[in-house]
């Protein structure tokens, strides 16, 4: 029963940690593609494909080269996780974070990191 408790506890903690890790993007993200040009703009939106975050100027074209393959949400939605909600590789609902590689992760993606420090 020890065990069980210990579970639901590290996983509400994921679920924290998630939650923070969310909240702060809006605050400190900038744009990807701009960072390499040495160019600082702040980010307003998220390419899920690219995992890349994208300013106004950058996002259109994005989405023109992508042939609007891609899924380019707004910061803000991501802020109440519209979009986000599944996981990118197996299609299930988003449940944990993995601080060691930055990630959210569903439970499948749990398995394959339970060697990480923190997850």
């Amino acid at each position: 029963m020890a065990t069980a408790k210990r579970t639901q506890n590290k996983m509400d903690s994921n679920r924290d940690n998630a939650g923070e890790f969310i909240g702060s993007l809006y605050v400190t993200q900038s744009c990807n593609p701009c960072d390499r040009s040495n160019i600082s703009k702040t980010a307003t939106y998220f390419c899920v494909n690219c995992d890349e975050f994208l300013c106004d100027t950058c996002t259109h074209p994005h989405f023109v080269y992508k042939h609007g393959k891609h899924k380019i949400i707004g910061i803000r939605d991501m802020l109440d996780m519209k979009g986000l909600d599944r996981c990118q590789e197996h299609s299930q609902e988003v449940k944990l974070y993995c601080p060691d590689h930055s990630k959210l992760c569903c439970s499948t993606c749990a398995i394959l990191h339970k060697k990480c420090h923190q997850m």
